[in-house]
């Protein structure tokens, strides 16, 4: 069924449920692996978490495939990630900006 990328509306054309739908799904996944994280491992911050879920998940170290992921997260786990990096690593300009669109359609 899923052999390739796909972006949401063609999840949804291939689930029968709405693209809204697909989003809400991937965003509620992605939130439970991220409290999983946090669970094994209680002593990582959240800029951690977020980079753990990146190997874990087999995210490309590039760029604009992290920036892909970022942005399938639900916007309090963008925030509270953004937050810890910023305090983390203040002068890095990748922690000024705060890219936090919910309404991309990144392939899945």
């Amino acid at each position: 069924m899923f052999d390739h990328p796909m972006n949401g509306a063609e999840i949804a054309a291939e689930l029968g449920i709405t693209r809204q739908d697909v989003s809400q799904l991937l965003k509620r996944a992605l939130v439970k692996v991220y409290n999983n994280v946090r669970v094994l491992e209680p002593q990582s911050k959240p800029f951690e978490v977020c980079s753990l879920m990146c190997e874990i998940l087999n995210v490309d170290q590039t760029p604009e495939e992290l920036r892909k992921f970022f942005r399938l997260l639900p916007r309090h786990l963008k925030e509270t990630i953004l937050a810890d990096g910023h305090n983390r690593l203040p002068n890095n300009p990748i922690f000024i900006t705060t890219d936090t669109d919910d309404n991309e359609e990144d392939e899945l």
